[in-house]
């Protein structure tokens, strides 16, 4: 069982394998989450509203072999890419010596800011080399920042928060990041049921 899970013989193994594994054979399995507004639980009625708390309560409530993951929350509300290495907040997650980080891109707030796109890119490069040099063992997931009412409004430097996440997901492209687009299946999930932003309760 241990050995059919054991990452090094399974490249593309499922995230849930590998903390399955990971729970196997250490006695704490830590999870860290990166980022700002969505991943603190900014505009949820509640903490467990937030994906990071119903991210948390899925995986204790489906798997009983997760018992022993332990979630570290380094969400930051209004935090750019800019504020997050600014703040230390890389080296608060190496700190953790997690096993898997979530990095919910801070491009709300890249926009918000009028970051320009390079900036961006360059944070982004910078948070990622910095990750995986300092933790060369554990994985990391970059999630898409959550959709916004209107992601064609421009800011100050005539730029629309499309434009970010395209910029980011192509460097992440580029490098072949682990990435999962939130984003795109939120608002799949919305048109499929007719409803606007607005009509998500906390």
């Amino acid at each position: 069982m241990i050995q059919s899970l054991k990452p090094e013989n399974n490249k593309q193994q499922p995230l849930i394998d590998y903390l399955h594994y990971k729970s196997l054979t250490q006695e704490r399995v830590i999870v860290s989450l990166l980022g700002s507004n969505g991943t603190s639980g900014t505009g949820a009625s509640k903490t467990s509203n937030s994906w990071a708390g119903r991210l948390e309560k899925s995986l204790r409530a489906n798997r009983n072999d997760l018992e022993t993951l332990s979630f570290i929350n380094h969400g930051h509300e209004g935090y750019s890419t800019e504020d997050l290495i600014k703040g230390k907040k890389i080296e608060a997650v190496i700190q953790d010596d997690p096993d898997l980080i979530i990095f919910e891109n801070s491009l709300i707030n890249n926009h918000y800011q009028s970051l320009s796109l390079e900036q961006t890119e360059k944070d982004l490069e910078s948070i990622m080399t910095k990750l995986q040099k300092e933790l060369p063992n554990a994985k990391t997931l970059i999630l898409s920042p959550n959709p916004v009412a209107n992601g064609k409004t421009e800011n100050s430097l005539g730029l629309n928060y499309l434009e970010y996440i395209k910029a980011s997901e192509q460097v992440i492209k580029t490098n072949k990041w682990s990435y999962l687009n939130s984003k795109e299946e939120i608002e799949k999930k919305l048109s499929k049921k007719n409803m606007r932003l607005a009509d998500i309760p906390d």
